[in-house]
């Protein structure tokens, strides 16, 4: 088969798994978003930078229950599909330990960090989602076979419970130990479906296989190491907030935060899908891996420009309407990780890639320089300029981690991102802040929608997306 049919067809299937994946991300941004809204009046500012703080404290200790297994098992059943109800199965058995492990870890650190009464009591119950993770083994299925739909339908539902639950909550001035809660159901229900799903995909035959375990292990500890700089480099700034400075700080700082992070479902989305084939092309035609990331780090940059203009002009108006007055200091939070958060996108993107390629070890190492220039800078910079400090920290971190990946990617493979979008996206993106900007707050609304439409026309008249492109990618391609 050609390399251009193999290319159409790769990208068809990205096109659509990346469509499914972002409708569910989407429903879990806007459900997010309106959780925030209602949460953020409902806690206040330091009730919310508590709320943040057990949001950053738990997730540090999901490493510790998953380790890079899950990204090995999907590069390995991508390559051996007929030896998946083995792996998942072995998985789920190894992970099911790890995860009782997380727990245990994550109450005995708790205990010497001396949180308030009430933060605590919600960290103990939230702690409870890391057995969940053992679960994600199964997720892997879906990704490798491109059925994704069964985790965007999983992944719906778990929203959804959440959201009315939360409102439930409210109701009822369960506090944040009720938050928490329902988080945790909502959580079952998102698993107890996927597991329903997957029958029709994998049938897990469990047991135990130490050889397989050690093998696992032997590929994924760089993968964990490196998620363990991940883990730190997600919370630190949030826990180095509620040490250094106080709840007030966090509850700013993450009430700035909430966008960028929710944006990440887009590279998420897209590396879910082509991850698989980074891993079959890695080994089979390095050719086509290339086209494959010029390609895909071309869609993110033109996904993420637009979106760094135009919530750094629209900060101010998107924190008033969302948290209310109160945390008016978020906006200048807000412009700041925008930047962070594209520059976060094309480096998730090479990241992947490494792994892909076998080079565990060198992505730790870029992690490890990474989390060390966040952590150090931070406790420089968070007892004099509190949040502020933080965030410019982040984004210098990022910049320079991208720079790293950048380099070593095309020291190694010859492998480059490419540039071609950055300058046509970023004059687009442009002319439509301008519009946004002219527009005011006379008209927000039809200011956004003209800067949206402007750009989307720009694109392909400035031949940054070509027609046959648009085509390619909207359509799934058979075979």
């Amino acid at each position: 088969m050609a390399w251009r049919e193999i290319f159409r067809k790769a990208l068809g299937g990205i096109a659509w798994n990346t469509a499914v994946q972002c409708v569910d991300r989407i429903v879990g941004m806007a459900s997010g978003l309106l959780m925030a809204y209602y949460l953020s009046r409902y806690l206040g500012v330091e009730g919310y930078g508590k709320y943040g703080t057990v949001l950053a404290f738990v997730p540090l200790f999901r490493i510790v229950a998953e380790w890079g297994l899950d990204t090995v098992a999907t590069r390995e059943i991508a390559q051996r599909r007929d030896r998946a109800n083995h792996y998942v199965g072995t998985l789920l058995v190894l992970k099911g330990f790890l995860c009782l492990a997380a727990v245990g870890l994550c109450w005995l650190v708790l205990a010497v960090m001396y949180y308030p009464v009430d933060t605590a009591a919600a960290i103990r119950i939230y702690s409870m989602v890391l057995l969940f993770v053992a679960l994600e083994s199964i997720d892997v299925i879906f990704y490798v076979d491109q059925r994704i739909n069964f985790a965007m339908v999983a992944g719906i539902a778990g929203t959804l419970a959440n959201l009315l639950l939360l409102f439930v909550v409210i109701a009822r001035d369960l506090g944040l130990t009720g938050i928490v809660t329902s988080a945790l159901i909502a959580m079952g229900v998102r698993y107890a479906l996927v597991v329903l799903f997957s029958r029709r995909l994998v049938r897990p035959a469990l047991g135990v296989d130490l050889a397989l375990w050690r093998a696992l292990a032997r590929e994924a500890w760089p993968i964990g190491a490196s998620g363990v700089c991940v883990a730190l480099y997600n919370g630190a700034t949030v826990l180095l907030l509620s040490k250094l400075a106080d709840e007030r700080a966090v509850g700013i700082y993450i009430a700035g935060a909430r966008i960028p992070a929710a944006l990440g479902f887009i590279p998420i989305a897209v590396i879910n899908t082509v991850f698989p084939l980074f891993s079959r092309y890695a080994v089979s035609d390095p050719g086509m891996l290339a086209r494959i990331y010029a390609r895909v780090t071309d869609l993110i940059i033109l996904a993420a420009l637009p979106l760094a203009v135009g919530l750094t002009l629209l900060a101010p108006r998107v924190i008033g309407f969302l948290y209310g007055q109160r945390f008016g200091e978020a906006s200048a939070v807000l412009q700041v990780m925008m930047w962070q958060a594209a520059a976060a996108f094309v480096a998730m993107v090479g990241a992947f890639l490494m792994v892909a390629l076998g080079e565990q070890k060198t992505n730790l190492a870029i992690a490890v320089l990474s989390t060390a220039l966040l952590v150090g800078g931070n406790v420089l910079v968070i007892p004099r300029w509190s949040y502020l400090g933080a965030v410019w920290v982040g984004l210098g971190t990022q910049v320079a981690t991208l720079l790293c990946i950048t380099a070593f990617l095309k020291w190694r493979a010859n492998l480059v991102p490419s540039l071609v979008a950055v300058g046509k996206a970023g004059v687009a993106a442009a002319a439509a802040g301008l519009v946004v900007h002219l527009a005011g707050d006379a008209s927000p609304i039809w200011g956004v929608l003209g800067g949206a439409l402007l750009y989307a026309g720009l694109m392909p008249l400035m031949g940054a997306i070509r027609v046959a492109d648009l085509r390619l990618l909207l359509w799934r391609a058979e075979g």
